[in-house]
């Protein structure tokens, strides 16, 4: 994974994380998922920083996992597989859920499965009109992840 995946820019106390992988629509593999989790602490360390702000290159926010990484994880086992993935998704929502600085999620496009999980983590969530939503984990035939199941249903009320 290059460094450009994932972008960090600070100015005016303000640090911006930009997901940069917009031929894929920003989807993010384990690699990128780690990177993040690095970039959310160092915003978090800083004391100039006073608000993260995370968006997506091109026409999409993040359109959830890299399917196209699958067959090189194929190769670990399947619990530490899912042990690394589950581990990383938890860590970025509870950073992002417990960070002291607002976190604004800036949806400039699709945010699907673990896009929309990213987006409900955050504290504020900006939608351009181009911004969609989904949760479609069950059309690739897995189960939610990075905490979608209790964030939307928090966020939305369990009568959605």
């Amino acid at each position: 994974m290059g460094q450009d995946n994932l972008l960090f820019k600070k100015e005016n106390r303000i640090a911006t994380i930009t997901l940069n992988r917009p031929e894929v629509r920003n989807a993010m593999g384990l690699d990128e998922r780690v990177r993040l989790i690095e970039l959310v602490q160092a915003a978090e360390d800083d004391p100039e920083i006073r608000v993260l702000i995370i968006t997506g290159a091109g026409v999409a926010f993040c359109s959830g996992g890299d399917v196209k990484t699958m067959p090189e994880r194929a190769q670990k086992p399947i619990a530490e597989r899912k042990r690394e993935l589950v581990k990383a998704g938890a860590i970025i929502i509870h950073k992002l859920r417990t960070m002291d600085k607002p976190v604004i999620a800036m949806v400039n496009g699709a945010a699907v499965g673990m896009g929309l999980s990213l987006a409900l983590g955050c504290d504020i969530r900006i939608a351009s009109e181009a911004a969609r939503f989904g949760a479609v984990f069950s059309r690739i035939g897995v189960s939610t992840d990075f905490g979608c199941a209790y964030l939307l249903t928090h966020l939305a009320g369990t009568a959605k």
